[in-house]
């Protein structure tokens, strides 16, 4: 009961706030997690301008030949617009992102600056945490965006009396590329025409060296009671007690077994 319900019970409780060391993933192709985001377009066309977006997935296009999302359109400036963005339906629950430090984006880069929007609010036109990354021409790339160099921001203008940024509540996410950077500055990569970004990834990050939530250390001998041919006179009391003490080893080994 202790030794593993117990240890079952804690990691039950605390997995969702407890960051992962590998990251988590949010959007991917990971066996068979491939990204539970529902993305849509949302353009220029809001405010009058005629670019166009779409997401789609590319069965082989990643760099190891498999899926991969791909960011995609045509861009102008007619109409007073220019730009295009794809952003996800809003979560049915939100995610608590609390335990990481950042957001990592795995792209194929094509030289243009883009920005990547997060949401805290389920309302649909209101403040987006905004950070911009540059890409390179022709290569994969990991683009980490730490929370802390989100600027809070509302059609292109930053936002002064926004409330700080709350990574426990994130309700969408949004990927653009734009004519327009904030407060009247312009993208210095932006032109119109088409244009494409793969995506292959996005995840949350904890910095490293990460300093563990929990250490959990394991029983000398856990590996033994059922191991073949094991000379039961020769191992210490536990070891040769494994059943008549509950079989505690080897439940001690199940615990670990867990991480």
């Amino acid at each position: 009961m202790v030794e593993y319900l117990g240890m079952q019970n804690l990691i039950n409780a605390v997995k969702e706030s407890v960051g992962l060391s590998e990251g988590k993933l949010l959007f991917g192709f990971k066996g068979n997690l491939c990204g539970k985001f529902v993305w849509g377009a949302l353009d220029d066309v809001v405010m009058g301008g005629v670019s166009e977006s779409a997401f789609q997935i590319q069965p082989t296009g990643s760099e190891t030949g498999e899926a991969t999302g791909l960011f995609k359109g045509t861009v102008s400036t007619s109409n007073n617009g220019g730009f295009t963005s794809i952003r996800t339906k809003n979560f049915t629950v939100p995610e608590d992102l609390s335990a990481y430090d950042g957001v990592e984006l795995r792209v194929k880069g094509d030289g243009r600056r883009y920005k990547l929007i997060i949401r805290t609010s389920y309302e649909w036109d209101t403040i987006g945490y905004t950070a911009s990354f540059d890409t390179t021409k022709g290569e994969w790339q990991s683009v980490r965006i730490p929370f802390s160099s989100l600027i809070p921001v509302f059609r292109a203008r930053t936002a002064t009396d926004a409330p700080p940024f709350d990574a426990s509540n994130i309700t969408a996410l949004q990927l653009m590329f734009s004519k327009f950077e904030y407060d009247g500055k312009l993208n210095p990569t932006f032109a119109e025409g088409q244009f494409e970004l793969p995506f292959s990834s996005i995840r949350a990050y904890i910095n490293e060296p990460i300093t563990p939530r929990f250490v959990h250390v394991s029983s000398a001998g856990v590996t033994r009671p059922e191991r073949p041919g094991l000379d039961l006179s020769k191992q210490p009391p536990a070891v040769r007690m494994n059943k008549e003490l509950g079989s505690i080893l080897t439940y001690k080994l199940k615990a670990c077994d867990l991480y």
